[in-house]
């Protein structure tokens, strides 16, 4: 295209150097009406002019004879431009047209009879292009080459009409192009209608399609042309401008056929028209659409960083406000489309073939939307996971290229006990983490050099969630997540809308259950690996699953510690991975893989679960709550999902995510129960350097296990602080021993070291002396260091 200057529309009266307050340019391109013509009118034209060329007619004796009106392809002509591109491919109908020119020496116009033709087709194409170029008809820079013809691209072709229209217009210049001697215009045959001025809403709303397209292309033709301008003059580098304009060349060439449709449709009789089906035989090519607005929020950023540089172009498209503007420009037509259409089957009884086809291709238009949002969420998020991975200072052993692909991520408010704190959720297709902003108290205390880092405050992977819970209440919106390993956890996120919690809450349905399904097929193909491992082994690898793995974020100032009960956190309730079962479980050992994704060893349910209901029940259990009593602790009980819906806001459960423990309504402190024939699990807080982990044991565990336990857990954990790169079962089993050494702070203060079975028993004894309820949940600090 031609790119031309602009009349400047500077406030005269401003000093030099000063700057002006801005006012509209009403010589903007943002202001330009829609276009008269198109590549489909202009095409029309061609047509007409080409059909008084003396022997051109022979070449549109197909269009001319009603009888043979279909393409080579078999399909009717419907558009003069196939019919254009299909003749000027012959070859010998452009030198036909030189010859009018009345040239010294003629072009040969005919064909050897020979089966393969290409090669001297293209050989009367050439003979055209450099007979132009010789005798100066066509400027260089105006001629198409042999390929621009032969591609199956409408900027070529451009390029093509563009050079024969210079020539017919030689031709019409010297007196040899008489068009009153054509009777019958070949371009009625694709225009039975004229747009004239609209006799009724449906015209309108069709003229008001047509023109809105037209001016759409000439603002994606006028920003191509200025993108080709800067690779040109080579003012930012190449690989800049393919970041700013994307996939605009391909983009240009569909809304052209586009364009192409829309006015072939719009020159019908309304019985004729089928814009509906335009839009269904056109769907798969509005995939175009997905990279560009993919890639948009990068563009904008590039236009501001590089404006100081596109201002050698702002004659042609001022880059501070015109070139936003001009790229956001698809972004906002394909939203336009559905609307259109709806706005057209309006006019149509809804039983008619017509508003039929309509709705069709308003659900097809509609499903291109859908996935140009699904590429523009994903682009979003992988710079979302980039940016996360940065921010954070301490992965705490993670690697998140295991997590899977990023879905969602917002803030949200956790309310706890009347504490509130607001986290960044993050939620991966395997695990949800919780973030915080490093306090600037925080950051001076640990000398952290970024400002805007990010704390690691839970992990939980999916494939523990129980059930998630609309637990809205006067008007308090919120989501409740329920977990459990050993015991059944909960927290409570407080949501801002309606529709953050609906996306939240549908889009974690999905995915835990996508999870669960791929769980039930690993669990069946671990059973079938079974079948060699005896009942001992089983019963060995059953019983290390009992006290699962958990750990914890309590790495918080002593003096907060001392704020909170040494109930669980929120990170205490995101567990790292369940406890392999000794045994084996899985043909590789340790973990099962999924595609690209590894995903945890399968955990063994320490409790039935009741599929159908989002609270697990025991059947034989009942609670008292006015005591807080338990009846029957043989099992776990929550209470319905009414009841507790009712009572979530005023307690929550030992998981919460707080470091508060859970409270019945007379304040009084509860646990869960468990088995009474079983000893009370206790939880132990293992402190190793400066984080807390937390592993829930029995109290008759053996030191050795004990040991074996604490140092499989630094090792998932803190495995880069102690040599293991890897996060897989593998990694684990063939590191060498940690050597750890445990110490135990007694009721004097006293730090005692654990090496026998009678140390761990002295230490369990000591925690369960100082537990005041004998229902809570005991807790043993233990201090580990290599």
């Amino acid at each position: 295209m031609d790119l031309t200057r602009r009349n400047p529309s500077f406030n005269a009266g401003a000093p030099v150097g000063e700057t002006s307050t801005p006012t509209q340019n009403m010589d903007s391109i943002l202001n330009r009406t829609a276009p008269a013509t198109s590549i489909f009118q202009n095409s029309l034209n061609l047509l007409d002019k080409l059909a008084c060329i003396p022997g051109f007619e022979s070449y549109l004796s197909s269009l001319l004879d009603d009888s043979s009106r279909d393409a080579p392809g078999g399909s009717q002509y419907l558009d003069p431009i196939q019919l254009l591109w299909d003749t000027f491919r012959q070859g010998t109908s452009l030198c036909v047209l030189y010859n009018a020119l009345g040239p010294a020496e003629p072009l040969r116009t005919t064909l050897d009879d020979v089966p393969n033709t290409l090669n001297q087709r293209k050989d009367r194409v050439y003979r055209f292009v450099k007979a132009c170029k010789e005798n100066q008809i066509v400027r260089d820079e105006d001629l198409f080459t042999i390929s621009d013809l032969f591609k199956d691209d409408t900027n070529s072709f451009v390029k093509v009409l563009k050079t024969v229209g210079i020539v017919l217009d030689v031709i019409e210049g010297r007196g040899l192009l008489d068009m009153s001697k054509l009777e019958k215009k070949p371009s009625a045959r694709f225009t039975e209608t004229q747009l004239g001025p609209p006799q009724d809403n449906r015209e309108r709303v069709i003229k008001e399609f047509v023109e809105t397209e037209r001016r759409y292309v000439q603002d994606l033709e006028t920003l191509q042309g200025y993108m080709q301008e800067l690779q040109k003059q080579n003012i930012i580098s190449n690989e800049t401008t393919r970041y700013m304009f994307a996939n605009l060349n391909s983009m240009v060439d569909f809304q052209r056929r586009f364009l192409i449709g829309v006015e072939a449709n719009a020159s019908h009789p309304p019985e004729d028209q089928h814009f509906g089906s335009l839009f269904i035989n056109m769907e798969e090519g509005f995939a175009v659409y997905e990279p560009y607005c993919a890639n948009f929020t990068r563009a904008t950023k590039l236009c501001a960083s590089e404006e100081q540089a596109l201002q050698k172009l702002a004659h042609v498209i001022e880059p501070h406000y015109e070139l936003p503007s001009m790229l956001i420009k698809p972004v906002q037509r394909i939203c336009k489309y559905p609307m259109m259409m709806d706005e057209l089957a309006k006019f149509y009884d809804k039983e008619s073939a017509t508003h039929q086809e309509l709705k069709q291709g308003v659900a097809a238009i509609n499903r291109v939307v859908e996935q140009v949002n699904e590429a523009e969420r994903k682009e979003g998020n992988l710079a979302v996971v980039s940016e996360l991975e940065e921010r954070v200072e301490d992965w705490k052993g993670y690697s998140i290229s295991t997590f899977g692909e990023l879905f969602l991520h917002d803030t949200f408010v956790m309310s706890t006990t009347g504490v509130e704190r607001e986290l960044y959720i993050y939620l991966f297709e395997n695990i949800l983490i919780c973030c915080k902003v490093v306090s600037e108290r925080d950051r001076r205390r640990t000398n952290r050099v970024r400002s805007n880092g990010l704390q690691l405050k839970g992990r939980i992977f999916l494939y523990s969630i129980h059930s998630i819970v609309d637990t809205t209440r006067d008007n308090q919106l919120s989501l409740t997540i329920y977990w459990r390993d050993v015991v059944m956890e909960n927290f409570s996120l407080a949501c801002r809308s309606e529709d953050q919690l609906k996306l939240w809450k549908s889009t974690m349905d999905r995915l835990i259950a996508r999870t669960n399904e791929k769980t039930m097929q690993a669990k069946a193909a671990a059973e079938q690996a079974q079948l060699g491992i005896s009942g001992s082994q089983m019963s060995r690898g059953l019983g290390s699953m009992q006290s699962g793995d958990y750990d914890s974020e309590d790495d918080v100032s002593a003096s907060r510690r001392g704020r909170y009960s040494e109930g669980s956190s929120l990170t205490a309730a995101m567990r790292h991975e369940k406890q392999q079962q000794q045994g084996g479980l899985t043909p590789m050992g340790s973990s099962m893989y999924y595609g690209n994704h590894m995903m945890p060893p399968l955990p063994v349910p320490s409790m039935p679960r009741n599929e159908t209901d989002p609270y697990p029940k025991a059947a034989a259990a009942e609670r008292d709550d006015q005591h807080g009593v338990v009846t029957d602790p043989n099992c776990l009980q929550l209470g319905d999902v009414a009841d507790h819906a009712q009572r979530h806001q005023r307690r929550n459960h030992a998981g919460a995510a707080d470091g508060h423990p859970a409270c019945d309504d007379s304040g009084s402190t509860r646990s869960t129960p468990v088995p009474s024939n079983q000893a009370r699990p206790t939880k132990v807080k293992v402190h190793f350097q400066e984080d807390i982990f937390v592993i829930v044991v029995k109290p008759d565990i053996q030191f050795k296990d004990l040991v074996e336990r604490v140092e499989r857990k630094i090792k998932i954990c803190a495995g880069p602080r102690v040599g293991i790169t890897g996060g897989l079962e593998h990694d684990l089993a063939t590191s060498p021993p940690l050597g750890i050494r445990l110490r135990y702070q007694d009721e004097d203060g006293d730090m005692i070291i654990i090496g026998s079975n009678d140390d761990v028993q002295m230490a369990f004894e000591s925690a369960n002396a100082s537990r005041s309820d004998a229902t809570v949940m005991g807790t043993l600090n233990i201090f580990a260091s290599v």
